[in-house]
């Protein structure tokens, strides 16, 4: 279904991805595609002319870019009219080993970048990323964040590590807080797909003595849950790191969270001065097409961004840059067909192709 995202700049064009996800886009290529292999096989006449397949191409292609054109018109109408969150996004640019070596120095930072945002003006959400605060917290609910946000005014929202102890075994989680106006975490999320070998060991918790074969492999528990973060009257749903390139994944925590907007924590300074953030921030586009959702992404390095309902980026920081964004988002309600049915437009689309695409073999023996 990636091969959608290579598509993600003709804005019109995907907006189908809220019928059918990238799988639907996938057909419409598909599609195009096969209609020139045809193409080439009549011309050099191995077979008829497949009238009827570039017919069909043609009225796809044209469905598909007039109605990208009408929803773009509609939802932009949508957005003039939604309530407003106002938020503040903190990109500190902490490499990935001085987040443990220089740990006070980290959290010096946020609470610098945070303070700065607050001057400029009245804020409703600070965002921080992933692992912005290293040291463990309790996983109790309510929850003092005071050690944390200190004397800033906004409600936080930040990426830490919750630890607790099950049967005298400790626990630990890539969680995900949410601080009220007060500083009192309400709410919280643990990463439910961890990164293999990166976050844990496959076996690891039945065969202990792969840890000491991989030392350097973390020993992070899955979250169990895709509630939402509550504040105020709105739901936050907040996939960690690569859970917003997960089309399936987001679906179900969109159908199960309903929230109205996305929030996406990352940490991408693993990968340095490379292009994996770029392709990182292309892969989430997608998620704010399928489910008309704001997907805001805070990163610690770069590349963080707000990418509108349409899939649009409208607000950018750069890569390996200490910065701060500012932005009001507009906060939607309702679901999306491809919320309702997910992949099943798309690969009914793909059976009928390859239906297509056996006849017309058969019929040229």
């Amino acid at each position: 279904t990636y091969l959608s995202n290579s598509l993600f700049a003709q804005t019109a064009f995907v907006q189908i991805a809220e019928l059918g996800g990238p799988m639907l886009v996938t057909v419409v290529m598909a599609l195009v595609n096969l209609s020139i292999y045809e193409a080439w096989r009549w011309r050099r006449a191995l077979r008829p002319a497949p009238k009827a397949l570039w017919g069909l191409t043609v009225a796809a292609v044209a469905f598909t870019t007039v109605y990208g054109m009408v929803r773009i018109a509609q939802v932009e109408a949508e957005l003039e009219g939604a309530p407003i969150l106002r938020i503040g996004i903190v990109q500190v640019n902490m490499g990935i080993f001085e987040k443990r070596t220089e740990a006070i120095e980290g959290h010096r930072r946020h609470l610098e970048q945070s303070r700065q945002l607050e001057e400029q003006g009245e804020l409703d959400l600070l965002i921080w990323p992933e692992s912005a605060f290293v040291d463990g917290l309790p996983r109790r609910v309510p929850l003092s964040a005071d050690l944390v946000r200190q004397e800033l005014k906004s409600p936080l929202l930040f990426g830490g590590v919750s630890t607790e102890r099950i049967d005298g075994t400790r626990k630990v989680y890539n969680t995900v807080f949410l601080t009220d106006s007060e500083g009192t975490v309400r709410s919280t999320y643990d990463k439910t797909y961890l990164l293999m070998f990166g976050e844990y060991l496959p076996f690891g918790d039945i065969f202990p003595i792969l840890y000491e074969l991989s030392p350097n492999s973390g020993r992070f528990s899955a979250g169990t849950h895709v509630r939402p973060l509550t504040l105020g009257p709105w739901r936050i749903s907040t996939p960690v790191c690569y859970e917003d390139v997960l089309a399936r994944f987001t679906r179900k925590m969109v159908r199960e969270a309903k929230p109205h907007v996305l929030i996406n924590l990352t940490n991408d300074a693993w990968f340095g001065d490379s292009q994996e953030p770029w392709i990182h921030l292309v892969l989430s586009r997608y998620r704010a097409i399928e489910h008309r959702r704001y997907m805001v992404r805070s990163t610690n390095s770069g590349i963080s961004a707000v990418i509108d309902p349409l899939g649009r980026v409208v607000a950018q920081s750069g890569l390996l840059t200490r910065e701060n964004l500012r932005y009001d988002i507009r906060m939607l309600e309702g679901e999306t067909i491809y919320g309702r049915v997910g992949d099943c437009p798309g690969w009914l689309g793909l059976a009928a192709i390859l239906v297509m695409f056996i006849r017309r073999r058969d019929g040229a023996r």
